[in-house]
């Protein structure tokens, strides 16, 4: 038996591989069994020459915002004496201390860990030239609402984003054995949508969600009628992932873990 003021749960963390040690290590020490199996996996792009271009350009811009962890781990690797010289901005706090820890300069952040907080920041008022440092694909929110408030606005594609191995069978188990999902991307949750079978989505629907976002509860709540009020992670960090889990209530059986 597990000691730990949350050792009644069992949680399945989805982050992707190399972001989720910290998280687990913070909930193993408060009791809780993790079953750490990511549902994406990331990889950096081929440092084309149109992406050097960007990288050059990108360098002058008036304001540069990191908008993941995965985004700055694949700018390191490629191009690891890249110097910004306008203002720095990141989305989160785990994403803020990479870049402060790649660039040696401060980093600023909003306190809602989001495109949206982002957006709130005065810094993004009016902000000339801004260079985003993100993966292919995903929101445009960014993007659009810094063009139209009158932003020069280039969005350097440093890292895809893909499916972790994981089968059906491996999602159902999962599933079977936790109590609570963690889950910080829309992305993560399509994957999971694409492998849960009627019956599965049954068994998920019965877990506690807690979630990186408010927009990430809302697209989980297209798929899914949870039986519990989605918890929010505030701030989204180990800490604040451990204070989401203890704002749950006990589960109401055991499960096994894996």
């Amino acid at each position: 038996m597990k000691d730990g003021p949350l050792a009644h749960h069992t949680v399945w963390l989805t982050r992707p591989a190399g972001r989720a040690a910290d998280w687990q290590a913070a909930l193993e020490a408060e009791g809780v069994t993790v079953i750490a199996e990511p549902l994406i996996a990331t990889e950096a792009v081929t440092l084309s020459p149109a992406l050097q271009k960007q990288l050059r350009a990108a360098a002058s811009a008036d304001v540069v915002i990191a908008t993941s962890v995965a985004a700055i781990e694949a700018l390191a690797d490629m191009a690891p004496d890249w110097s910004p010289r306008g203002r720095l901005l990141a989305v989160g706090q785990a994403t803020a201390d990479a870049l402060a820890g790649f660039s040696g300069r401060a980093v600023a952040r909003p306190d809602r860990g989001d495109s949206e907080g982002l957006l709130a920041m005065d810094a993004l008022a009016a902000p000339g030239s801004v260079a985003l440092l993100a993966g292919e694909g995903g929101r445009t929110l960014l993007a659009d609402t810094l063009a139209a408030r009158g932003a020069q606005v280039e969005r350097l594609a440093l890292y895809r984003r893909g499916a972790a191995s994981l089968s059906t069978a491996r999602v159902a188990a999962i599933l079977a054995a936790c109590d609570t999902l963690v889950l910080t991307s829309e992305t993560a949750w399509q994957v999971l949508m694409a492998r849960c079978e009627a019956r599965t989505q049954t068994r998920l629907a019965e877990l506690f969600l807690v979630a990186a976002s408010l927009r990430v509860v809302q697209i989980t709540q297209r798929d899914i009628d949870w039986d519990h009020a989605p918890t929010l992670i505030e701030p989204m960090s180990a800490t604040g992932v451990c204070r989401a889990l203890g704002r749950l209530p006990a589960p109401g059986r055991n499960h096994p873990a894996t």
